[in-house]
């Protein structure tokens, strides 16, 4: 019998800027030079939505040039990876897309 996963859309939630502000600080302080966030943009995350699913898990990921990705896939109500649907990347990195006015770069 598969194992039950307890999953909700309402998973998530706001947090503080400046937890935000600290917790990207402490990602940089670690991994120097390195990718910092990736941008996906609302076409790809509305087309993995509305294949029916209740959220969007981000898987971290390696590309075959050693360059860290996040993979996006749709979540179904019983918390299951929809990997039949749609699976993305190719997501703009930071750097060189970045916002150079944002407090959390």
């Amino acid at each position: 019998m598969p194992e039950e996963i307890n999953i909700s859309p309402n998973t998530g939630g706001p947090i503080p800027l400046q937890t935000a502000i600290e917790w990207t600080t402490n990602f940089r302080n670690q991994h120097p030079g390195e990718i910092k966030a990736h941008f996906f943009g609302s076409v790809i995350i509305q087309n993995i939505l509305n294949q029916g699913g209740i959220g969007i898990r981000m898987y971290n990921a390696i590309d075959n040039t050693n360059a860290p990705q996040i993979i996006l896939v749709g979540v179904d109500a019983a918390g299951h990876d929809m990997t039949a649907g749609i699976i993305a990347d190719l997501a703009m990195p930071c750097p060189n897309n970045c916002d150079p006015n944002s407090p959390l770069q």
